[in-house]
């Protein structure tokens, strides 16, 4: 099965967590944000509440201003360096189950 196959086949409850782009060419992320998305996802399948709940929870996280958050951030741009963005993992899981329809 090909890609977007695979793709549709991502319940949508779990789609809407994901806050991963990757490049559209090769498909490729860094690891980082993929053990970030890794880390997003246990707690959505943890999580008894409903999806949509916790995926805000998840973005108010990622909204706060720390000063270690900051450091944070810093310290990966400096490691990770400029990452091309490419489309959102979410947009392509809905675009896949509108095309297998």
């Amino acid at each position: 099965t090909g890609f977007g196959a695979q793709l549709s086949m991502i319940p949508m409850k779990y789609a809407k967590g994901f806050d991963i782009s990757f490049d559209s060419e090769t498909g490729n992320i860094s690891f980082f944000v993929a053990i970030r998305q890794v880390f997003r996802l246990i707690v959505i399948v943890e999580n008894r509440e409903g999806s949509d709940s916790i995926v805000s929870s998840l973005a108010e996280c990622d909204e706060r201003v720390h000063k270690s958050v900051n450091a944070l951030k810093l310290l990966e741009r400096k490691t990770m360096g400029n990452l091309r963005q490419g489309n959102s993992l979410t947009i392509e899981i809905a675009a896949a189950k509108l095309q297998n329809r």
